[in-house]
């Protein structure tokens, strides 16, 4: 989270979602427990290239935060 948060300016400051991606949303929830490791790939790959934009450099926002690392999940691997 760090690394992506590091290199934002290189980022668009939207990216509209896929049909797969919103596909993704469509799924049953799992019933059973998967690995945090599996958890934060599927949120690398399905959610964090589609912020809203708040967090990016170019694009400041009152209205929905400052989008500072504060309270994201730190995972390095």
């Amino acid at each position: 989270m760090i690394d992506f948060l590091q290199n934002i300016k290189q980022h668009t400051v939207w990216r509209k979602p896929t049909n797969d991606v919103k596909s993704n949303f469509k799924k049953k929830l799992p019933r059973s427990p998967k690995l945090f490791s599996e958890v934060y790939e599927d949120f690398k790959q399905h959610i964090l290239p589609y912020y809203i934009g708040e967090i990016h450099l170019r694009l400041w926002g009152p209205v929905m935060g400052t989008g500072t690392t504060c309270c994201t999940i730190v995972y390095k691997t």
